[in-house]
């Protein structure tokens, strides 16, 4: 059992999709602090963290004081990409343990060079056209064009046709730091995909996941409406991922820590589109722990601190098939500024109880643009059932009473889960 009592962990985010991290923080003992430029009111989890500063976490000088004053044993980010090289500087200037290198960095946040190591370990990915040489009239639509470097599906669209492409490729160079895009063939197919811890090496698959998405709006990517656990495709997707992605991390030489592959399924075939190897907000380490006992989270404390991923029998505890159903549901709005939401324990009763956790990350007074990204999401709340049948009916009952009101009084919920998906 890995013991981190009286640990001290220093934290660079602070919205409320932390809180269920720093509830575990504080069960193993461990003394959280946060720090970043936000307030309270725009990063409600300082409240709950033992300790909190409004400080720049990319001022290094200034970040030395405070890791020195705290007595700080590690650190930690999630949910975005965009703190990932001031996490790896911070690491490096307060010799503390850090679970990636630049190599990773450039792999995982760069969509073009992940693709390449993927094709290089036989991971199979969605063919692509070279901007280089970029011949409009071979194109066949529609395509979809991201930023090589960013993440949340911002500066992403989808082009029907040649008129649109060029507005498409300029939002997304917008978007991108390296102003590049990739332009990828467009499969409207169904979205999964497959989670993996890497000890010494050695990478383990622990789920796999459904993404059912909103598709509503044809010219931006799909919203993820919610993430179901096990995948209907969990069969297909071992069987296409457990060697390759053994491969690719060999490749890029990741060592130890979490690997999300999201992936599209078209018919008997599977496409690795994009990569993860930070804590994410699907919140995969609440299921998995409830089918193994095995927390991702105490695994990345563990390494913040002591740069060891685990015990040595790690792998052994490891069970990727499921015996329970589960989802984490993103709750997601329309167009409009949301003037009433119900409250907590409201929005818990509309599950019939069979709600794990709740998380609201906007306010009254938010305007909602729908622009395909997750500026839509409203929350998120997890559920569980003992099949997919009841865990999907459990979703669409729950998306049904949902309310969020805007300035009209209209309700701003549009559905998560499609009503012809199973």
């Amino acid at each position: 059992m890995i013991d981190l009592k009286g640990k001290r962990i220093l934290f660079l985010e602070g919205e409320n999709m932390l809180i269920p991290v720093l509830e575990k923080a504080k069960k193993y003992g461990i003394y959280s602090i946060i720090v970043n430029m936000y307030d309270t009111e725009s990063n409600p989890a300082k409240l709950v963290a033992d300790r909190h500063y409004e400080v720049n976490f990319r001022d290094i000088p200034a970040m030395l004081e405070i890791i020195e004053k705290e007595k700080v044993d590690g650190l930690f980010t999630a949910f975005t990409d965009a703190n990932i090289d001031a996490f790896c500087n911070l690491c490096e200037a307060a010799k503390l343990p850090c679970y990636t290198t630049q190599k990773l960095c450039d792999v995982m946040v760069n969509k073009a060079t992940f693709k390449n190591y993927c094709r290089q370990a036989g991971v199979p990915v969605i063919e692509e056209y070279d901007m280089n040489h970029l011949d409009v009239s071979e194109i066949q639509f529609p395509v979809i064009v991201k930023p090589v470097d960013n993440s949340g599906a911002r500066g992403i669209s989808v082009c029907a046709d040649k008129d649109t492409l060029l507005p498409a490729v300029e939002r997304g160079l917008e978007y991108s730091k390296v102003k590049n895009v990739v332009i990828e063939r467009y499969i409207r197919a169904e979205y999964a995909l497959a989670d993996f811890i890497i000890q010494d090496g050695k990478c383990y698959l622990v789920t796999t996941v459904d993404k059912p998405v909103n598709d509503d709006d044809k010219e931006n990517v799909n919203l993820p409406g919610a993430y179901i656990y096990p995948s209907k495709h969990d069969t297909l997707i071992k069987n296409a991922l457990t060697e390759t992605v053994q491969k690719f991390v060999e490749l890029i030489d990741y060592k130890n820590g979490i690997l999300c592959l999201e992936l599209i399924v078209e018919g008997d075939k599977v496409y690795a589109i994009e990569p993860q190897f930070r804590y994410g907000g699907k919140f995969q380490d609440i299921f998995i722990e409830a089918e193994s006992g095995v927390d991702e989270i105490q695994l990345m404390f563990d390494y913040s601190v002591n740069g060891k991923f685990g015990e040595d029998d790690l792998k052994n505890n490891i069970n990727a098939d499921f015996k329970r159903h589960y989802a984490q549901m993103n709750i997601l709005v329309g167009e409009g500024t949301i003037t009433k939401i119900p409250e907590p324990e409201e929005v818990k009763s509309l599950a019939d109880d069979a709600i794990g956790l709740y998380i609201p990350r906007k306010s009254i007074g938010t305007v909602v643009k729908p622009d395909g990204s997750m500026i839509q999401m409203f929350g998120k709340i997890t559920l569980s059932a003992d099949t997919r049948e009841e865990l999907l009916r459990l979703m669409r009952e729950f998306q049904e009473k949902m309310w969020i009101l805007d300035e009209k009084g209209q309700n701003m919920i549009i559905k998560s889960v499609p009503d012809d998906y199973r």
